[in-house]
Formats: C-alpha cells, sequence, structure tokens
C-alpha cells in the first residue's frame, strides 16, 4: 500500500475573513515499510500537512489537491468517510501522549476505548494490551493499566499512546513530534519501538529534530509552507542542497561534528 501526495495546497480563514496560504504544492509518498520524515522548524507546515492527510485540519482551514491512499483520492470523500480511516487503516501518535491521555480515567479504560473502536472481541482485549504495552518497553503491563496518566512520565505516557495506536494493526502511522520533550534515552527507546511495532506499517514521522529524521529512509525538508528538498536520508545528511537544510544539520549530535563544522562554513 502506498501513500500518494500531489499538489497539496492548505489555505486558512483569518480573522476578518482573509485567507492565508498554510502549505503550497506539497509532493510526498511513502510506501508500508518504508519511513518518511517530514523535517522543518515551528511553523513550516509540516503538521498541517499530516493533518490534511488524516482528514483532521481546523474547521478554519481547507485543502486541495491530491491525497491518495491505496487507490483512493481521500480529499475526494466526505468528512465522515476520511475520518473512518482513523483507528483503522491510520493511526497517529500525537505530539504529547500525556496530553492526548484523558487524566482522569486509568489507562486500562482508555486503552480498553480503543480497543472497542478497533473491533476488537473483549475477550482478547486483556491480552492484546499487555503484548502491545510490554513491546513498548514496559516490565509491568498490569500496573501501567492500572494507572492514571499523571502518574506517568512524559517518555512512558508516549509510550503507552504508541501501544495504542499500533492497536488497529494501521497501514499508516503519522507520529507527530512525538519525540518533543522527551530525553535522550526515551528518544531512542521510541524510535526503536517505532520500528518494532510498525515494521510492515508506511511511516510518517513529523519532527523538528533532523536527528530524529535521520532513522528514516527518506527526509523531506519544509520550511513556510514548501518543500525546500527531499532525499534518501544518508543523501540528504552528507550532501544537503539548501543552506536551510544545512543549518538543521548543524543540530545533530557530536557524532556528526565535523559534518557540523564544514556546514557552518559553507552557510
Amino acid at each position: 500500500m502506498r501513500l500518494e501526495v500531489a499538489q497539496l495546497h492548505i489555505t486558512a480563514q483569518m480573522k476578518g475573513g482573509t485567507f492565508s496560504t498554510v502549505v503550497q504544492n506539497i509532493c510526498l509518498s511513502v510506501e508500508t515499510g518504508k519511513r518518511l520524515a517530514i523535517v522543518g522548524q515551528s511553523g513550516s507546515g509540516k503538521t498541517m500537512t499530516a493533518m490534511a492527510i488524516l482528514g483532521l485540519l481546523p474547521e478554519n482551514c481547507s485543502a486541495l489537491g491530491h491525497v491518495v491512499w491505496n487507490g483512493i483520492d481521500i480529499l475526494s470523500l466526505n468528512a465522515r468517510q476520511r475520518r473512518s480511516y482513523l483507528g483503522t487503516d491510520f493511526a497517529l501518535i500525537p505530539q504529547s501522549g500525556a496530553d492526548f491521555l484523558n487524566p482522569s480515567l486509568k489507562v486500562g479504560t482508555q486503552f480498553r476505548e480503543v480497543l472497542r473502536r478497533a473491533r476488537i472481541e473483549r475477550s482478547l482485549q486483556g491480552t492484546l494490551m499487555h503484548r502491545l504495552l510490554s513491546g513498548t518497553g514496559f516490565d509491568d503491563p498490569a500496573q501501567i493499566l492500572r494507572s492514571y496518566p499523571f502518574q506517568l512520565s512524559g517518555g512512558m505516557a508516549q509510550r503507552v499512546v504508541m501501544a495504542m495506536a499500533a492497536a488497529g494493526n494501521p497501514h499508516l502511522v503519522i507520529a507527530d513530534e512525538p519525540t518533543r520533550g522527551i530525553d535522550q534515552e526515551n528518544i531512542r527507546v521510541f524510535l526503536a519501538n517505532l520500528n518494532t511495532l510498525f515494521k510492515d506499517s508506511a511511516i510518517l514521522l513529523i519532527t523538528h529534530d533532523i536527528s530524529v529524521a535521520a532513522a528514516c529512509d527518506e527526509i523531506l525538508v519544509m520550511n513556510d509552507g514548501h518543500v525546500i528538498e527531499s532525499a534518501p536520508a544518508r543523501i540528504l545528511l552528507q550532501h544537503p542542497k539548501a543552506k536551510y537544510t544545512r543549518r538543521l544539520i548543524c543540530n545533530l549530535p557530536t557524532a556528526y561534528t565535523s559534518k557540523k563544522e564544514a556546514l557552518i562554513n559553507d552557510a
């Protein structure tokens, strides 16, 4: 299965009735078993692109173009039809697991609701929850299910949300800034779990951190609503064409120090 986005334009109606172009002429593709990162600073349009694919744009925004999944143009469907893909074919891993979870309900209660929506038989839900939580690195899934979200760290909450996203066995997973606000060790664990749980899915990873994007097969760089450049990850990191991309690479870890210095000198 394959996601293909072509000539995607997103506009937003501002206060006073004026319109502003948020995203312009975005083209991308990713197929099952592959990982594509969209990287850019805040306001680059990367999250709006992801929300357009999922049919979750704010009410004041509209999208034109083509978002084709498995031969069907999602943008040609009505809102109800687009939403039907979420939780079945598509899954979203949000920016903050802690904010996504309801603080007044135990994790187990919320997890069962996710499984109910995915039409998982109740008799199978307990085993599946334990297996998915174990798959994200929890040694005691039962304790996690009994916990309230406020009792979990940010990294733990993000792993819970990832396990929930895996429940429906989605073909396309969109992770929106999933590593923002968590430490380096939890980032490492998250990326490892992402590859393990969704190895047969198409993954679209939205991030401001190009060192996180480096874990993907391909990288697409966005700025100010436009695609700056895109290439296989190794090629883009070693031979970036745009100054904007070179500046992003300057934020890579120490292992890339010599490359960073060369890019700074060329910028």
